[in-house]
């Protein structure tokens, strides 16, 4: 028995979608813990396109919350997620300029 199935439930975007919303509930609870912070360097445009990017999609986390290595984590996972939804992707050197900003207000390392 053959059945006539929508086209969106034919094609795997509602997986990517569900995915997606999936990924973003660690945020979305970590969002709910976050204690108000200060902007480092607020009027620089790396910190103005840190704001910008960032807090699209969930609130703005506070750089100094995290490593620079878990932050380059955490970018690569939100490159990822923007890559598996149908939005304009971030363009490589906004990438770049977002990490060096996370890099010189980053958690120091434990060592």
């Amino acid at each position: 028995m053959q059945y006539n199935l929508p086209a969106m439930m034919r094609s795997d975007r509602p997986i990517r979608l569900l995915f997606g919303l999936l990924s973003a509930l660690p945020l979305a609870l970590l969002a709910g813990c976050m204690e108000p912070f200060e902007v480092p360097e607020a009027t620089s445009a790396d910190a103005q396109l840190y704001v910008r990017r960032c807090s699209l999609c969930h609130a703005l986390p506070d750089p100094a919350r995290m490593t620079y290595g878990q932050w380059v984590a955490v970018v690569g996972r939100m490159a990822q997620n923007i890559r598996s939804q149908n939005v304009p992707q971030v363009p490589d050197d906004e990438y770049q300029q977002i990490l060096r900003y996370l890099q010189r207000h980053a958690k120091a390392d434990a060592r």
